[in-house]
């Protein structure tokens, strides 16, 4: 079992999550995802994000997590939600717009190529990919959960074969600039 299919592990991470501000990551996915659009989340977590992307554009919200899906489904029943494995991406849908926020990071960096390519075949032509990272070259473990941080020359390297970039800038989330957003087109 997975950190967060624990559902006490879920509440906690609802409960941390509680007031967050994420206005300038919002900012930046309203500046370069034109709203209107068909998005996918990947790893809508708390589902923060997903109640004001919801209110832009035609969501689709993610997660591998049952027990984050369930939660979510009591504060809102009619946004569409699928328990989806951001490597595999078994949907049969496509999308104008793939976008998470620091969920990628739990990925090894050859099953996180594997999700760039999946990526690009459920992305409409010319759609794009927005996601966060924290910045830095290392993994580390906690609770089970693997962190992987990345850089952007190992971004754009695992995705080139299928995106070009369009938009890199690093932020600061914690300590400065830990972090960074990357926007990607399909080729």
């Amino acid at each position: 079992m997975g950190y967060f299919d624990n559902p006490k592990n879920v509440e906690q991470y609802i409960e941390m999550m509680r007031g967050f501000d994420n206005a300038f990551m919002l900012d930046r996915v309203f500046t370069y995802l034109p709203p209107g659009g068909k998005m996918l989340e990947l790893g809508i977590g708390a589902g923060l994000d997903l109640d004001t992307l919801k209110k832009s554009y035609d969501m689709t919200g993610s997660d591998l997590s049952a027990a984050f899906l369930d939660a979510y489904r009591l504060r809102d029943s009619d946004t569409p939600l699928k328990k989806l494995n951001a490597v595999s991406l078994d949907i049969d849908e496509r999308f104008d717009y793939v976008y998470s926020n620091k969920v990628l990071i739990h990925l090894s960096d050859e099953n996180l190529k594997t999700s760039f390519q999946n990526q690009a075949r459920i992305l409409n032509d010319d759609g794009l990919v927005m996601h966060t990272f924290w910045r830095g070259r290392k993994t580390e473990t906690l609770h089970g959960l693997l962190f992987n941080y990345q850089r952007k020359r190992d971004i754009v390297q695992m995705s080139e074969p299928w995106f070009r970039t369009v938009h890199y800038e690093e932020y600061t989330e914690i300590s400065a600039k830990d972090s960074f957003i990357i926007v990607l087109k399909k080729k």
